[in-house]
Order: structure tokens, then C-alpha cells, then sequence
């Protein structure tokens, strides 16, 4: 990939990103959530999500600008009472957050992957990292060579469910893009950031 065709992408990542809100936030590296478990304490069975769609993104872009049909949604829901989809919990929650990407047709039967990255703020530091094939969250220094997969598809299909996090968060606004990218392809995204915030 060129340097402009970079400089674009990452500007327009960035500032699907942006928000005075990230003044407090969390790293998502592995050394915030140990080696295997995020830093959850006990181990919970699956909450199924709350009944109908999950939130759709608004703004879902191709690195290059150009038009996509591809449909992206993804919600987060904590298993207190009835659940139901929201953006704002408390750090005792458990919260699952969870994903469907519907790639353009054009390219279903490609092989690819499914992204996630995640963003926070501490004391002024601005902190990147994306969701592992293990189901850690891994430090990322915004270049696309060392993007990883948090799934690896062969082929796309028509629609995929991916499970991003399931467990306690600390206090904080945390930042969530998701997206997918077809080998030979473009990576397709959510342009306008997934905000999840956690009170005390």
C-alpha cells in the first residue's frame, strides 16, 4: 500500500475516533487483561442478547472511499435483569459485546478476515490496539502491515457473529471499530466509533 493511500486511511480512522470524551479510557493490551482471561475472575455462561437487531453502524466505509454494500452491526448488553442493548454500564457489570458483518456481495467466496480495534486515552496517551485470533487484545502501532485478524474467514459468507468481549471493564469510554477485509481487497469499516462507557 502507498504512503497516501495510508495517511488517508489512518486519518479517516482517526477521526472516526475522535472525541473529547476520550480523556479517560482503558488500554486494551494483554497486560491489562492477563494472559487468558481479559481480568475477568470467574468464568459465566454465554448471556444470550436481548431480542431483535443489534445496533446498526451508521457510517460504513472502504479504506479507499469508495462506495460498499457491506452492513456492519455490533451492540454491547450486560447480563443484569432483562438484557437489552446500550452504551453505558458500571464496572460491575458483565458485559458482552458482540458484532454481525454482512461483507459486500462482491465479496462473498473471498477469503478474509474480521477486524477489531480499539482505542482509549490515559493521561493524554492516545492507546491503539486490535482483537486477536486468541481473544486478546494486542497493542497496535497503526500500521496496516501489523493489523491482525480477530477471525480469519476462507471463504466470507454472507453474514458473520463474532463475540468481541465478554466480562467486567473498568471505569472509562472505550472506542470499537469493526470491519472486515477481503484478501486482495480493501478493509471495510464501521467509520463512526462504537462508544462503550463505564461508570464507577
Amino acid at each position: 500500500m502507498n504512503i497516501s493511500m495510508r495517511k488517508i486511511f489512518l486519518l479517516l480512522f482517526a477521526l472516526g475516533f475522535s472525541s473529547q470524551a476520550l480523556a479517560v479510557g482503558l488500554i486494551w493490551g494483554e497486560g491489562n487483561w492477563g494472559e487468558t482471561d481479559w481480568g475477568v475472575d470467574e468464568v459465566r455462561e454465554p448471556v444470550p442478547p436481548p431480542e431483535g437487531d443489534v445496533p446498526v453502524a451508521p457510517k460504513i466505509r472502504s479504506l479507499t472511499g469508495a462506495e460498499t454494500d457491506a452492513a456492519i452491526s455490533a451492540g454491547a448488553y450486560a447480563d443484569n435483569g432483562s438484557p437489552a442493548y446500550s452504551n453505558s454500564f458500571t464496572e460491575s457489570d458483565y458485559i458482552t459485546i458482540i458484532a454481525e458483518i454482512a461483507p459486500d456481495p462482491d465479496d462473498v467466496g473471498v477469503n478474509g478476515q474480521l477486524v477489531v480495534v480499539l482505542v482509549s486515552v490515559i493521561g493524554g496517551n492516545l492507546q491503539w490496539s486490535f482483537l486477536s485470533t486468541d481473544g486478546l487484545f494486542e497493542s497496535w502501532d497503526l500500521s496496516l502491515g501489523s493489523l491482525g485478524a480477530a477471525e480469519i474467514v476462507e471463504p466470507l459468507d454472507t453474514s458473520h457473529s463474532i463475540t468481541i468481549f465478554e466480562g467486567e471493564l473498568q471505569a472509562g469510554i472505550h472506542k470499537m471499530a469493526v470491519g472486515y477485509w477481503p484478501d486482495g481487497g480493501q478493509l471495510i469499516y464501521t467509520a463512526k466509533a462504537i462508544n462503550i462507557v463505564v461508570s464507577n
